[in-house]
């Protein structure tokens, strides 16, 4: 079709003409690398989409043995199929800087090395990176396959909660969610074998003892904002203090932070799941699946159609639209991480007082209020200079004076 996400290909080794073939992506790469900026492609090696899905013509690719939420499963007991998509990894990082591994936990493999480790070494031996999207909350993905980092959403999830009162779907999870947040920023993530509700059993493995750079984190992306009804960022849910709320949480806690296009200047466009299938039952099936899945989240209004042209541009971020204080606040809270050269976890000490966490690193304290009033808050014992305000706080005698969705940054002189 003439657009996607890209997460139902069935051609893993081309470039979607659409977007302008080889040439075009080569050019982004090129120009990403003069800026200064390695470039990840985001690969998926759990599924092949169910339109034009050829490969199954060519050799027994899937088995029945497994099923995944997309069908039959890959059948990484083959050697050739391992070598399929050992082979794919091995030929995106020839040009690409590393790879982001799609969906980890629907890749099923009983082989003596797991098809990950695999991937992992052939990567790692071109100097490259491999990330690997996964909700299993398991350090194994970095202990025993050798991966570089893995997604940590439990993070995300607890802030989206704290800032905007949502608990339906997974977000059930995450009530009274400060404790929570203050958690995943001290442990990597919250779930490592406490009981998780939806799930009905513990969940997780305790990963502390792995430093931040191991962890990827966000305030959104593309799945937490696309994933959405309507697609509706956290700015246009919860307002802009609430933003910088999220964003000096996630810049100053010791993980990787991720930031979705526009995050930095305040982009307010959606971002809505859009395709464009052939195949009109395909369609319509797509369009009934979005239905169903957010029957669970009680969000208001219709579905906008994936398949329309409409949804597609509506996604699209508008740059002359950019909020300079915004900015100017990012830029500010990613020069101060850059100070911050410690990310183990004994580096980050959080702590919660009513609805305020205080976070601190090295001899930087964050303040964040998440209430919907004034706060105040005992700070810990040092003469404190404030570096950074979100609005305009008070000190006073060791306490510190705030607003509601109030970010405060001090430094312990």
């Amino acid at each position: 079709g003439e657009c996607g996400w890209g997460y139902d290909g069935v051609a893993p080794f081309a470039a979607h003409a659409a977007y302008g073939g080889p040439a075009a992506l080569a050019r982004l790469i090129d120009a990403a690398h003069a800026a200064g900026l390695s470039v990840f492609l985001d690969v998926v090696y759990n599924h092949l989409g169910p339109e034009g899905n050829y490969l199954s013509e060519f050799g027994p690719y899937f088995t029945s043995k497994h099923k995944t939420p997309w069908g039959d499963a890959l059948d990484f007991s083959l050697r050739p199929v391992r070598d399929y998509f050992v082979d794919n990894a091995r030929r995106w990082t020839a040009w690409f800087d590393g790879l982001r591994l799609d969906a980890v936990h629907g890749i099923v493999d009983d082989s003596p090395k797991h098809i990950l480790q695999e991937i992992a070494e052939a990567v790692h031996a071109q100097g490259k990176l491999v990330i690997a999207e996964s909700d299993l909350n398991d350090p194994c993905l970095i202990d025993q396959y050798g991966l570089d980092a893995s997604w940590a959403d439990d993070l995300h999830h607890a802030l989206h909660v704290a800032l905007t009162g949502e608990h339906q779907g997974y977000y059930a999870d995450y009530q009274d969610p400060l404790p929570k947040l203050a958690h995943a920023i001290e442990r990597g993530w919250f779930y490592e074998g406490a009981f998780k509700p939806s799930f009905q059993k513990p969940h997780g493995m305790p990963a502390a003892h792995l430093p931040g750079r191991r962890f990827v984190v966000c305030a959104q992306n593309h799945d937490q904002i696309g994933n959405r009804a309507r697609g509706e960022r956290l700015i246009e849910l919860a307002g802009a203090d609430a933003a910088r709320v999220a964003a000096a949480v996630i810049a100053l806690q010791p993980s990787l932070p991720l930031y979705f296009q526009g995050d930095e200047w305040g982009a307010r466009e959606p971002f809505l799941y859009f395709t464009s299938h052939g195949d009109a039952q395909l369609a319509e099936a797509v369009r009934n699946g979005r239905r169903e899945e957010f029957k669970e989240f009680a969000w208001q209004g219709e579905v906008p159609d994936p398949q329309s042209a409409e949804t597609f541009l509506r996604s699209k971020i508008d740059r002359s639209r950019k909020d300079p204080s915004m900015l100017a606040w990012h830029r500010a809270l990613l020069e101060l991480r850059s100070r911050l050269q410690d990310d183990s976890r004994a580096s980050v000490h959080a702590s919660v007082q009513g609805k305020v966490l205080l976070m601190q690193r090295e001899e930087v304290l964050l303040v964040a209020s998440f209430g919907e009033g004034p706060f105040a808050v005992q700070l810990p014992a040092g003469n404190w200079q404030v570096l950074l305000d979100s609005r305009s706080a008070e000190q006073s005698m060791g306490v510190l004076r705030g607003h509601s969705k109030h970010a405060v940054v001090l430094e312990r002189a």
